[in-house]
C-alpha cells in the first residue's frame, strides 16, 4: 500500500481527499501548510506528496523546493484552484503534474498511479 501525504490548508478539502484517498486503499498522512509537512516528511516520508501551491505560511513552491532537497526523489502531484500556474512551469520546478481543485476522483487516480509507477 503506497503512503501519501496530503498538504492543503482548507481543511475540509484536507478532510475529503483524505477519506477518498483512503477508500482508494492509500495510507494518508495531513498537513496544513509547509511547515507541519516538512517536520512530518522528514520524520516519516512518504510514496507521493499532493502539494496545494497556494497556502500560506509557506506556499507549496517553496515547500516543494525543500522537500526535495530532502529527498531528491520525491514524487510530488501539485494542486491548484488556480489557473494563474502554468503547467509546464510546474512541471519544469519538480512535479510530476499540476491538479486543477476541485479534482474528479478518477484525474486523481490516474495521476496518483502514473506517478507512482515513474521511475525514481
Amino acid at each position: 500500500m503506497a503512503s501519501i501525504l496530503v498538504i492543503d490548508d482548507d481543511a475540509g478539502f484536507r478532510k475529503a481527499l483524505s477519506r477518498l484517498l483512503s477508500l482508494l486503499g492509500y495510507e494518508v498522512s495531513v498537513a496544513e501548510d509547509g511547515m507541519q509537512a516538512l517536520t512530518s516528511y522528514q520524520s516519516e516520508p512518504v510514496d507521493l506528496v499532493l502539494l496545494d501551491l497556494n497556502m500560506p505560511v509557506k506556499d507549496g513552491w517553496e515547500t516543494r523546493t525543500e522537500i526535495r532537497q530532502h529527498d531528491p526523489n520525491a514524487k510530488v502531484i501539485a494542486m491548484t484552484g488556480s489557473m494563474s500556474h502554468k503547467r509546464e512551469s510546474t512541471l519544469c520546478l519538480g512535479a510530476y503534474d499540476l491538479l486543477r481543485k476541485p479534482i474528479e476522483a478518477n484525474v486523481l487516480q490516474s495521476a496518483i498511479e502514473e506517478t507512482l509507477a515513474q521511475p525514481v
